[in-house]
């Protein structure tokens, strides 16, 4: 029973580290909050179709996609991009902050910047109807606005 008790205070304070530290966002409460929930959800849901269902084989297939249902002629922003190409993948993982912005950039820009260019469909910049310049799949960008380019 003392060995129970131990291991339980040993467990307390070590999540009162991680609380602490802030990695683990909870509201007054000391409930979990996850203010990427859906994002999170969306990316559970294309990791198991990646492979498993037609049409999605990559992740940049499940990206598009994602876009495209997920936005439709609103058309997403970067920080939209970057957060769904960080939880794909990791969907259970730390919660996504500006420091990983970097890493994930480099699919949009950059030499190897392969969701802008190559294959069948790719990121293009749009103008959605609200005036503001968006991301698009080339496959459904003219759905949307009928201004849009390519991204060098």
């Amino acid at each position: 029973m003392v060995m129970v008790i131990k291991n339980m205070k040993l467990i307390y304070k070590g999540l009162e580290k991680i609380l602490d530290k802030e990695l683990i966002e909870t509201d007054l409460q000391g409930i979990i909050v996850d203010s990427d929930h859906d994002i999170r959800s969306a990316a559970q849901h294309y990791e198991f179709e990646i492979g498993n269902g037609e049409g999605i084989k990559t992740k940049k297939d499940a990206i598009l996609d994602y876009i495209t249902n997920e936005f439709g002629s609103h058309g997403a922003r970067y920080t939209d991009i970057i957060k769904f190409a960080y939880y794909l993948g990791n969907s259970g993982g730390a919660k996504f902050t500006t420091r990983d912005r970097g890493y994930y950039s480099c699919a949009i820009s950059g030499n190897n910047a392969h969701l802008t260019k190559g294959g069948n469909d790719f990121l293009v910049k749009g103008i959605n109807n609200d005036g503001l310049e968006r991301y698009f799949a080339l496959s459904f960008v003219e759905n949307a606005t009928g201004f849009w380019k390519y991204i060098k």
